[in-house]
């Protein structure tokens, strides 16, 4: 009866292994004390630090880094406990410089638009997209008129005088 009860408690202990994730928020050494934890009870004997190994790598957050840890053919567990530590700090890091960055940037001239919209991705790097309007000398919609050049707005037979040389309408120039 005794043996039946651990049978029993170890297969439960490795469901929960087994479903544990990294929560949202939840820094990575939490998340790895917590494996050993459960792993501990799961009775996995020699396989102990590759399942760790390998829970840790499927379920980090930062997808990119489990592609790149998934992509090394020597990897130990030592090995993925330092880069995905380090990893972890260097976007702390990242993260701080960008507050820095983007408030001295407000502090040297806070009333000025920025030209720059910085967004977060769902993976947590920051992306910047232009606004529309950045690349136009004029307003979009004097650039579509018909027998308007689109880079300044003047009359198609002054395009020779502002069409930058290698640009795509160089080409179409009309003489």
């Amino acid at each position: 009866m005794i043996i039946l009860l651990l049978r029993k408690s170890a297969i439960f202990e490795r469901a929960q292994f087994n479903k544990r994730v990294q929560l949202d928020g939840e820094s990575v050494n939490t998340f790895i004390t917590a494996l050993y934890t459960l792993a501990e009870c799961c009775e996995y004997g020699v396989l102990h630090d590759e399942l760790i190994r390998d829970r840790i790598v499927v379920v980090i957050h930062d997808k990119n880094l489990s592609e790149k840890l998934q992509l090394d053919a020597d990897l130990t567990l030592t090995k993925v406990i330092e880069r995905v530590l380090l990893s972890e700090v260097v976007k702390e890091q990242q993260e701080k410089l960008i507050e820095k960055d983007s408030a001295s940037v407000n502090a040297i001239s806070p009333n000025k638009p920025a030209k720059f919209l910085k967004q977060k991705t769902s993976s947590g790097a920051w992306k910047q997209s232009v606004k529309p309007d950045f690349h136009r000398k004029n307003n979009k919609n004097e650039s579509r008129l018909p027998g308007k050049c689109k880079w300044c707005g003047k009359n198609k037979d002054m395009i020779k005088e502002c069409v930058p040389l290698g640009m795509p309408d160089a080409d179409n120039v009309q003489k």
